[in-house]
């Protein structure tokens, strides 16, 4: 991973973090999650042991260059890491994909009405960096692609 040095906006700063060897926003896949909660702007997934393990240790090596690049900011974190439930944004362009046991192939519509609670997806998540406004900061996860297992 690298990270850059912060942006400032009107919003406060921004942190980018890249993949070192793409130089692209980090990505990563999730194994199959349970769907808690889900709104036409958020899914929010129940998750397990692994992926609370590397969201923690993501978050404390952001935590470290945090404090690295803005060392007197007095922002708490509002990291999730450790948490039974993980937020993940949905956004227009979001892919969703749904496969069915009866079926060979994916289906691709783009629509978030097939998933219900309960339902096991895979999800391609994409973060661009550690956000800081006044009081807190964060990692914000988009859905890049969404795999719901119907």
């Amino acid at each position: 991973m690298q990270f850059f040095p912060p942006i400032s906006s009107h919003l406060g700063k921004f942190i980018n973090i890249k993949d070192s060897s793409t130089n692209e926003n980090i990505k990563i896949q999730t194994p199959k999650l349970k769907v808690y909660k889900i709104t036409d702007k958020v899914i929010i997934v129940e998750t397990d042991e692994s992926i609370r393990k590397w969201l923690t240790d993501f978050e404390n090596i952001s935590t470290y260059h945090f404090k690295q690049y803005l060392p007197r900011n007095k922002q708490v974190s509002s990291f999730e890491g450790m948490n039974s439930y993980f937020t993940i944004k949905i956004k227009d362009d979001t892919d969703i994909f749904y496969k069915t046991d009866n079926l060979e192939n994916d289906i691709f519509i783009h629509s978030l009405s097939k998933i219900n609670i309960g339902d096991n997806i895979i999800l391609l998540i994409e973060t661009p960096g550690i956000w800081v406004n006044r009081s807190f900061y964060g990692i914000t996860w988009t859905a890049k692609q969404i795999l719901a297992i119907i």
